[in-house]
């Protein structure tokens, strides 16, 4: 099976074939997971964030593959955008981008508690930044002015029967192009102050959860690709399930 989904484009290949490189969904990482990916440390495969979530990409490119040829090639589908900054390589694949609405579109598959963080950090929120930087990499080839930043989110928690959407369209606030460059640069900065031989701090923020009675760290144990190499991980004794 994995052979199978090995050859569609949104399984998670983390080698960029660009030592000095930093994708747009990696900028909102910590300095620890930049520093591992920079310096070639192989992450552990996996599909990209959740089955479900790679699948319901891939249903999405289909569906606008089709639709394309239906409004005369109106969208653009995870076209994949460069640029370099500070001498390193940037780049990026915006979900999709409505040429006729002006839409840069985000698809997330995820649960009510991202939309609520969200809601809480405003522009500074990963998902925000993840679009700023699509649409700083999108200004370099075309006039982006009018572009409007949107997530599409297909809700895991979503109740039908209770009257609760599956789908929601949200447009958000993100940083200018002026704002999101000085935080790529800060963040370029930072990263470069380390070498090969020097490595960062641990993560600030592992996302501590109480599991099965037991602390557990859910951001290294689940959702972290490099901690067989991170000398900072240290699993529990005790099994935990991730309740995604």
């Amino acid at each position: 099976m994995l052979d199978v989904l090995k050859k569609h484009k949104w399984y998670d290949n983390p080698h960029s074939g660009n030592e000095k490189h930093i994708s747009a969904s990696s900028f909102a990482n910590e300095t620890l997971e930049i520093w591992f990916g920079l310096n070639g440390y192989e992450q552990e495969e996996k599909l990209s964030d959740a089955t479900i979530g790679s699948l319901v990409h891939l249903g999405m490119e289909k569906i606008f593959t089709e639709e394309n040829y239906k409004t005369d090639m109106r969208y653009i589908i995870e076209q994949r955008y460069s640029s370099t900054l500070e001498g390193m390589f940037i780049s990026g694949s915006p979900d999709l981008i409505d040429t006729k609405a002006k839409v840069i579109y985000d698809y997330k598959t995820a649960k009510n508690y991202s939309k609520k963080m969200l809601a809480k950090e405003g522009k500074h929120h990963r998902y925000a930044i993840q679009l700023a930087i699509y649409k700083w990499l999108l200004s370099k080839q075309f006039d982006v002015t009018e572009y409007k930043p949107v997530i599409l989110w297909i809700m895991k928690d979503s109740s039908a029967p209770k009257g609760e959407p599956v789908f929601i369209e949200q447009e958000i606030e993100i940083m200018t192009l002026e704002e999101i460059e000085e935080f790529m640069i800060e963040k370029i900065k930072v990263v470069s102050a380390y070498d090969k031989d020097t490595m960062p701090d641990m993560c600030k923020d592992l996302w501590t959860r109480n599991i099965n009675k037991t602390l557990v760290n859910t951001k290294c144990s689940f959702y972290c690709g490099y901690k067989k190499v991170c000398p900072y991980f240290k699993p529990s004794v005790k099994q935990a399930i991730s309740a995604w």
